[in-house]
């Protein structure tokens, strides 16, 4: 199957123009399936730059790439295969400095920014294990790889001296393509069912190493969650979600390790589910580390956030 379609988008000061025909082709062979989406992206951006017309173009292919083996009904493998982009915004484009209502300061766009790419490679094996009706117990494990670059950011910069202001400068707010950063990820995830208590344990391992003008900064952690969980026949619900979070230690900054746990127990009525909820954060230890050429000090905070206490509701339409 494929399809073909073609959509462009003008915004109200008529600016921004865009073109993106896109196609989908879908086909298998036995256990293998797969799928390719391939978009072409092409972007205009028109405004006057010191009284002179200012044009930037760009021309762009994004795409995805789904291939699933079949084991079994109840086992598969999958690799994906993912090529995104991120594009300036008309505020980060805009090259003259203006006041901002939105961030209340003033702000001086980029014209020369170009779009934030990623690439990402996932795989993915799920197997679901079955034991009569009322047990059942489902197994996902996945690693991936994501490379950003030309990551968008914002910075402050200083203008020369304001006429007039006894040599004070404006400080205001730009942006910058910089750095590539690259992620690494484990996941691991179990969920056991029996009649109506289910029990799900996940745990999320990550590495990033970023390269940006500054040099380069590698940091490793990782999060693990537990969540027992009820459901009875007249509609109740309830359960305790806990999760650990571990330090993440950076190259000027070090986040500490913290806990937290969230009590909920509600019911339902057809569609409408409410419930009361309490969230307790259970430590959170944070330490800032600065180092120069000559010295190295650090400075440790414990910061405790009291409970939370609430009730919510939820409609599905």
């Amino acid at each position: 199957r494929y399809t073909l379609p073609l959509y462009t988008e003008i915004s109200p000061d008529n600016k921004t123009y865009y073109a993106m025909p896109y196609l989908k082709l879908e086909g298998g062979c036995g256990k293998l399936k797969a799928k390719v989406i391939g978009e072409f992206q092409h972007y205009k951006y028109r405004i006057m730059r010191a009284d002179v017309p200012f044009t930037k173009v760009s021309n762009d292919f994004t795409g995805q790439l789904i291939t699933e083996w079949h084991f079994t009904p109840h086992k598969n493998l999958r690799l994906i295969l993912d090529r995104k982009l991120q594009r300036p915004t008309d505020e980060q484009l805009y090259p003259y400095r203006i006041y901002s209502p939105r961030r209340m300061e003033y702000v001086e766009g980029n014209p020369d920014l170009i779009p934030m790419m990623s690439h990402e490679a996932k795989l993915d094996y799920i197997a679901d294990y079955r034991w009569g009706l009322s047990r059942s117990l489902t197994f996902n494990a996945a690693a991936s790889y994501n490379r950003v670059s030309d990551i968008l950011s914002d910075r402050y910069s200083t203008s020369s001296p304001i006429p007039g202001s006894m040599g004070l400068a404006q400080q205001y707010l730009t942006f910058e393509n910089f750095g590539t950063n690259n992620i690494a990820s484990a996941n691991l995830m179990a969920l056991y069912s029996y009649k109506v208590f289910s029990l799900s344990l996940t745990g999320n391992l990550f590495h990033n190493v970023k390269d940006m003008s500054s040099g380069r900064d590698h940091y490793t952690y990782y999060n693990i969650s537990f969540y027992p969980h009820f459901q009875l026949k007249d509609g109740w619900h309830g359960g305790v979600y806990l999760v650990y979070y571990s330090k993440v230690a950076q190259h000027n900054s070090t986040l500490g390790n913290c806990a937290t746990a969230q009590m909920s127990v509600g019911k339902s009525w057809r569609n409408l589910y409410v419930y009361v909820y309490e969230r307790v954060l259970m430590q959170k230890h944070a330490e800032d580390v600065n180092r120069t050429s000559s010295s190295e000090y650090s400075v440790t905070s414990y910061d405790m956030i009291p409970n939370v206490v609430g009730i919510g509701c939820k409609y599905s339409f």
